[in-house]
C-alpha cells in the first residue's frame, strides 16, 4: 500500500514537470520595448528640436492606426455624443433662466 502511495507521488510530480505553469517564479513575460537604444540616442544628433522631432517620429512608427471604418464609426459616436450633450446643457441653461425669471422678476 505504502509503494502504492508513492508511485502516485512520483507520478503526480512527473505530470506537474510536464504541464506548464502560467505563474513561474521570477519570469515576467517579455515586453517590447519603445526606449530608444543608446545607439539610437546618439544618432539623433545634439539638437534638442531635431531630437525631440526624431524621437517623435520613431515614437509614431510604433503607433497602431485604426482603419478606416473604425475611424468613421468613433467619428459617428463623439459627433452623436457632443449633440446629446449639447442639447443637455441647453436644457438646464432653459430650465434655469426660466427658474430665475419667476423666482426673481
Amino acid at each position: 500500500m505504502a509503494k502504492d502511495a508513492k508511485t502516485e507521488a512520483n507520478k503526480s510530480k512527473q505530470s506537474d514537470k510536464k504541464r506548464p505553469s502560467l505563474f513561474k517564479r521570477g519570469k515576467k513575460p517579455a515586453k517590447k520595448s519603445t526606449k530608444l537604444k543608446s545607439t539610437e540616442k546618439n544618432s539623433l544628433g545634439n539638437n534638442p528640436v531635431t531630437r525631440y522631432l526624431k524621437g517623435a517620429w520613431y515614437e509614431l512608427k510604433h503607433v497602431t492606426w485604426p482603419d478606416r471604418s473604425e475611424t468613421t464609426r468613433l467619428t459617428v459616436g463623439v459627433v452623436i455624443y457632443s449633440l446629446f450633450f449639447a442639447l443637455f446643457i441647453a436644457l438646464v441653461d432653459y430650465v434655469f433662466d426660466v427658474g430665475f425669471e419667476r423666482f426673481i422678476i
